[in-house]
């Protein structure tokens, strides 16, 4: 929260800028579209998980990030590598699963998958350096999200989460 005037050890890209001037860095807009998703699915249920990442998980900027509750599964990717999951973490025979960008807040249905070890791998764009998004697996029996939903909004949020509004 640095302020014009006080002095301050680092800037978040090497320069110095008040947090008012940080509100039009991009990272800005696109954390709202996290939160939309977080709230989609029940929330005091969460864990962080990463057992459900099998096999050897990258470090640093490779490294995936995995929480659950008891019917879904979302697993942030920051650099594409591909992503070896344990559906069978989480309830259902059947799994709906859909990439969310990050940056746009797109979703896309991947499809419905049998319960089981399976390797996705990230979409990406080549002429972005960075391309991070968020894997969704969910139960297909739940409807957290439709398969034809484009994107999660504030104002489908309402009423949606029941954890949160009892």
């Amino acid at each position: 929260m640095l302020k014009p005037g006080y002095p301050t050890s680092y800037g978040s890209d090497g320069t110095e800028k008040s947090w008012y001037q940080a509100l039009e860095d991009p990272g800005f807009s696109q954390m709202k579209h996290l939160k939309n998703l977080m709230l989609t699915m029940p929330y005091f249920e969460r864990v962080a998980d990463q057992s459900v990442i099998v096999g050897k998980n990258g470090t640093k900027y490779n490294r995936l990030l995995a929480t659950r509750g008891n019917d879904y599964i979302m697993v942030y990717n920051y650099h594409s590598v591909p992503m070896h999951i344990d559906m069978t973490r989480v309830s259902g025979d059947k799994k709906n699963v859909w990439w969310m960008n990050a940056r746009t807040g797109a979703l896309s249905y991947i499809g419905e998958f049998d319960n089981k070890i399976t390797t996705f791998n990230q979409p990406r764009a080549r002429w972005m350096p960075i391309d991070d998004g968020v894997l969704i697996i969910i139960d297909s029996t739940k409807d957290y999200i439709a398969k034809e939903q484009r994107f999660i909004s504030d104002t489908s949020l309402k009423g949606k989460n029941r954890d949160l509004n009892e």
